[in-house]
């Protein structure tokens, strides 16, 4: 679905921009057929879309705040890839550092989103970090990739993710 998705996005861009230059060529007439309503609503759907667009307002951090007391650098960062899928990636960064007794300690954390994200945005809300018996790391991730068509949101999907840090 996420494929179909960037291929509806990719192709109302170029059909948006087609319309722009042949408004530039044949001016009125572009309006005066069978197509006309059409024409203008993909044109209307576009402009909306480009005045509306604005930067998103999530940076897709988390600082774990067990770890804030915790002095000194970070001595350990653990990169995984949560979901994976044809048209994009979506990856956790966790770093570490060490308390008073030597023990790694989930310090902060950020996700990312990779590859065609074309009419996707990917909002990085939460993790728990668990430490397991076999010295391994637990992690549970929450976060929504939202659905855009031309800038406007259309859908809104909550996942969570969970797996293990190597």
């Amino acid at each position: 679905m996420y494929l179909i998705w960037t291929l509806i996005n990719a192709a109302f861009v170029i059909l948006f921009f087609a319309l722009v230059l042949t408004l530039f060529v044949k001016g009125k007439k572009l309006f005066n057929n069978k197509y006309g309503n059409a024409i203008i609503f993909v044109f209307v759907l576009g402009v909306i879309g480009i005045l509306g667009a604005k930067k998103n307002d999530f940076d897709n951090t988390y600082p774990l705040y067990d770890a804030k007391d915790i002095k000194g650098n970070n001595v350990l960062s653990m990169n995984t890839h949560v979901y994976k899928t044809v048209p994009f990636k979506i990856h956790l960064n966790v770093s570490f550092k060490k308390n008073d007794a030597g023990e790694l300690v989930a310090n902060h954390s950020r996700s990312t989103m990779t590859g065609v994200i074309c009419g996707y945005d990917w909002e990085y809300r939460s993790v728990i970090i668990n430490k397991q018996e076999d010295g391994t790391f637990h992690y549970e991730m929450n976060g929504s990739i939202h659905w855009y068509l031309f800038g406007i949101k259309v859908y809104t999907e909550s996942n969570t993710f969970s797996g293990i840090l190597e």
